[in-house]
């Protein structure tokens, strides 16, 4: 007599409680736990779905892959830009400076010889006057 699992244990006492023989109860025990137990395993069907399915994944990796290359190269190309701009930058900075120092120097120029015209002029309406 082989071993029965609980489930298979209590089918086939309701199947003796119900007036069935001992070898039908345990033979529609085991036919029942087994129509069961295929019930959980995929079929051919089941696995060509499961197939469909992972090509499908497959197919999107692929194009997420395909996009994450893009944008990879394309950060790339921001990055390249990005220095460019940086070093454009630094050298307008630089130019500003440079403008900025000789825009001063001529301020002071037009200053001092502002200066020197007004006390001139000031000199020169004192003896006048």
């Amino acid at each position: 007599m082989m071993a029965m699992g609980t489930m298979q244990r209590e089918i086939y006492d309701a199947f003796i409680e119900a007036g069935v023989s001992e070898s039908k109860a345990r033979a529609a025990a085991e036919v029942i736990t087994e129509y069961r137990k295929a019930d959980e395993v995929a079929t051919k069907v089941d696995i060509a779905e499961l197939r469909s399915d992972f090509a499908e994944l497959k197919s999107e990796f692929a194009e997420l892959k395909s996009d994450f290359a893009e944008l990879k190269s394309e950060f790339a190309e921001l990055k390249t830009e990005f220095a460019e701009l940086k070093t454009e930058f630094a050298e307008l900075k630089s130019e500003f400076k440079v403008e900025m120092a000789n825009l001063e120097t001529r301020l002071t120029r037009f200053i001092i010889v502002t200066n020197g015209i007004v006390i001139g002029l000031v000199v020169g309406l004192i003896k006048i006057i």
